[in-house]
């Protein structure tokens, strides 16, 4: 679930957390039904029983600008290294259903890449 190829160094040295984790250790199926506590619940785990950086997946953002913002910032609060969004809608299909699963709104997603992106001055900053 990291954003680096997987023969890269990045990739190699770092470990990946997102609802498929999560999912996974609470029984759920892929289909929005882990809550973004309950992921950043899990995040704060692997965080500390790891020194590596952990990035997480944070499939749509939770729903919009505010959803991706509050947990943009939660996952840094827990020591996530970094997060990566789907452009899927909200609440998003279980993936293996279907062919074809609809893409958010352009200026929905945008909205919470710039939410998102909101929280990178507190991450630089020490």
């Amino acid at each position: 679930m990291t954003a680096c190829p997987p023969q890269s160094p990045s990739a190699q040295d770092s470990k990946g957390s997102g609802r498929l984790v999560c999912r996974s250790s609470l029984g759920y199926r892929d289909a929005n039904e882990v809550s973004w506590t309950q992921l950043v619940q899990s995040v704060e785990r692997i965080v500390d029983s790891s020194e590596l950086p952990v990035l997480v997946d944070g499939d749509g953002g939770f729903g919009n600008f505010n959803n991706a913002r509050l947990l943009a910032r939660k996952l840094h609060q827990s020591g996530a290294a970094g997060i990566s969004l789907q452009d899927s809608c909200f609440p998003k299909l279980h993936s293996l259903i279907g062919e074809r699963h609809p893409l958010a709104n352009i200026d929905e997603f945008s909205g919470r890449l710039r939410a998102v992106n909101v929280i990178r001055p507190a991450i630089l900053t020490p």
